[in-house]
């Protein structure tokens, strides 16, 4: 459903307000609509520089904050935490610095790296897109490892990503450490001659559902060992 109001960024102190009540009158809405993208043009050009100047040890720092919220959120020690590693992209209009044109989202971005347990939020590093997605990630998991167990040592954490984040450095990583993971991987031949066997016998399970006049895509788990 959509908004029936917009907020603007205020003038002055005045607060600006759009809204679709007018009929055709309008107030040189589409000025104050370009005005609003290129502050957030700005911002985000300003934020890239900020981040490309701070030395590693801010960086860090800063980053600790969040994690100090987080550890003080719980009232107890969890079970289990999961790290969530994801990398996105921040689209790009006009000549921002460090600009580079990224093949899979089809237009000029940067591509920062995000780490989120549950709702939490605790790393947004802003990168450019002219690096692997999974660029920093083994070095972040081990900061927030590292300060996670030093209030909660018995904790289990688990790692997880996409296939972009199946890195053997990482995984290796996780194994020496005691850190589980789940990380999806990307389709290989290996893996379709392991699937072949039971491809044939979803696909007959699909038919007879659709026979049966059941809609939606028929999905079945299976488990392997990969030695």
């Amino acid at each position: 459903m959509l908004p029936q109001t917009f907020q603007f960024s205020p003038l002055i102190r005045r607060a600006v307000e759009g809204q679709f009540s007018g009929g055709h009158i309008t107030s040189n809405a589409g000025l104050l609509l370009l005005r609003e993208v290129d502050q957030q043009i700005q911002l985000s050009a300003t934020l890239y520089r900020f981040e490309a100047k701070s030395d590693r040890r801010a960086i860090i720092e800063a980053h600790r904050v969040l994690w100090e919220q987080f550890i003080a959120s719980h009232t107890k020690t969890p079970k289990r935490i999961v790290l969530d590693f994801d990398a996105t992209d921040i689209p790009l209009h006009g000549d921002q610095p460090e600009k580079f044109f990224h093949g899979y989202y089809d237009h000029y971005c940067y591509l920062p790296l995000y780490v989120f347990c549950d709702r939490f939020p605790l790393v947004a590093y802003l990168r450019q897109s002219k690096i692997d997605g999974a660029k920093h990630a083994g070095a972040i998991l081990k900061l927030l490892v590292t300060f996670i167990r030093q209030h909660w040592p018995k904790v289990q954490i688990i790692f997880r990503g996409d296939s972009g984040f199946c890195r053997q450095l990482i995984l290796n990583w996780c194994e020496r450490h005691g850190v589980d993971y789940l990380v999806g991987i990307a389709r290989n031949s290996r893996m379709e001659a392991l699937v072949a066997p039971t491809w044939e016998h979803v696909e007959k399970h699909h038919q007879q559902r659709k026979r049966a006049g059941e809609t939606g895509s028929t999905r079945w788990f299976w488990r392997w060992e990969l030695a």
